[in-house]
């Protein structure tokens, strides 16, 4: 794997493909690591990254709308040339709060 530093410069010099921005997505397995490689990827690529992590958007235990809110709240305004936003499910209430 590439430390973080060199991943974000192979970012940065690849074109956007969403709208003005370039989406990166991490997948692997329970316990591979994909929280603490997208956490050092962000602090290495600064302030014009942000994380959104799948999870957030769930509802509850439930995957059901997580993906449509990723579209209609991130995906679609990015691409748009809009910035994106989603509400993040907070686990102690029971339901979403504000937008982030």
């Amino acid at each position: 794997m590439l430390p973080a530093d060199a991943l974000a410069a192979r970012i940065r010099a690849a074109p956007a493909r969403l709208g003005d921005v370039r989406l990166v997505t991490v997948d692997g397995p329970a316990g591979s690591g994909k929280t603490t490689l997208a956490g050092r990827l962000v602090a290495a690529l600064g302030d014009d990254a942000a994380l959104v992590h799948l999870e957030d958007l769930y509802a509850g235990w439930t995957l059901t709308g997580a993906v449509a809110r990723l579209q209609a709240g991130v995906l679609r305004p990015l691409a748009e040339g809009r910035p994106g936003s989603h509400h993040r499910y907070d686990w102690a209430t029971g339901r979403f709060g504000p937008n982030r």
